[in-house]
């Protein structure tokens, strides 16, 4: 009866040591997550101003030197498109995610789908990648406050910020255009993320037919 006391115990604890070891590995990967996905932020943020540069600063300067107001609407057009292009890059880790989709082609076998599922399972990641977008805006926030944007020679934290300035300059409140940015990230994010998780239900439904189908006919 000891014996079966002590293994019992035994067992107990492993499981117990399992679990911890799989909450450490869960918490680092979550780590890992962030600071590659800060580190893409810092990187698109660069390539963006690049893009204005290259596309959009010559249209901007023509409406400065006219005095037309309109490189405000200019910049914020630029930077809708900015967030939306950055949302489609980080969502293609979901995409490629082969463990996530068969998790949740299991999650399916054992609840019906609701169009709240996608975004229940995507609040651990738009959350968090939600408060480092609008926390790594705070120095641009700060010196939008108190020195403004220069369209026509900005620099160095007016070039790294240009894709969030925009709101910024459009509603003349700092803290207000980076509350609009991060809004608009998270539901640029939340609305893709959905197509993909509706993108994979449905190859769920296919392969499910075919394989009646086989079963039938075959």
């Amino acid at each position: 009866m000891n014996n079966i006391d002590r293994y019992d115990d035994q067992a107990m604890q492993q499981n117990v040591d399992l679990a911890e070891l799989a909450r450490k590995k869960e918490k680092s990967e979550k780590r890992k997550r962030k600071l590659l996905f800060s580190a893409k932020l810092f990187g698109y943020h660069i390539i963006a101003y690049i893009l204005y540069v290259f596309i959009f600063s010559t249209t901007s300067d023509a409406e400065v030197a006219h005095e037309t107001g309109l490189e405000q609407n200019i910049l914020a057009f630029f930077c809708t498109l900015s967030i939306l292009l950055f949302s489609f890059v980080i969502s293609f880790e979901l995409s490629w995610d082969g463990d996530a989709c068969r998790s949740y082609k299991n999650i399916l076998k054992s609840e019906p789908y609701r169009i709240k599922l996608p975004f229940r399972l995507s609040l651990d990641f738009i959350l968090p990648y939600s408060i480092i977008y609008f926390v790594m805006q705070i120095p641009g926030i700060l010196f939008h406050h108190f020195f403004g944007y220069s369209y026509t020679n900005p620099i160095i934290i007016d070039a790294f910020y240009t894709m969030d300035i925009g709101f910024m300059e459009l509603t003349g409140i700092s803290l207000l255009g980076a509350v609009i940015n991060t809004i608009l990230f998270a539901v640029f994010l939340i609305g893709i993320r959905f197509f993909i998780y509706y993108g994979w239900k449905r190859e769920k439904e296919r392969f499910e037919k075919g394989e009646k189908a086989r079963r039938r006919y075959g």
